[in-house]
């Protein structure tokens, strides 16, 4: 357990998303269901930071396409196939690239 009162100040974080908060931020409209987009973001933090230490991920906007009325069976594929990709693609997207490891 830390005893630091701000353990996260100097850190270089990428949140998904975020509209507010503390710290000093630079926003970036993004697509973070594109991966040339969000490969072209980290580039650019690499580039200002020269690291990335925290990754916050919360993209989601399923809700439109969540169907709890209804059986998984009588459910709209592409509504499916399109939540699956807002919910998980969108996270692997964000991933490290090949060869940048993790840390």
């Amino acid at each position: 357990m830390t005893t630091d009162a701000r353990p996260l100040a100097g850190k270089v974080a990428l949140v998904a998303g975020g509209t507010r908060g503390g710290g000093r931020g630079v926003a970036v409209r993004v697509d973070h269901g594109r991966p040339d987009e969000v490969r072209s973001l980290v580039d650019k933090i690499a580039e200002r930071a020269g690291r990335l230490d925290i990754l916050v991920n919360p993209v989601w906007g399923g809700d439109s396409l969540t169907d709890w009325e209804h059986p998984l069976w009588e459910q709209d594929l592409d509504a499916g196939l399109r939540l699956l990709r807002q919910a998980v693609v969108t996270h692997v997207i964000h991933g490290p690239a090949p060869g940048r490891g993790r840390g």
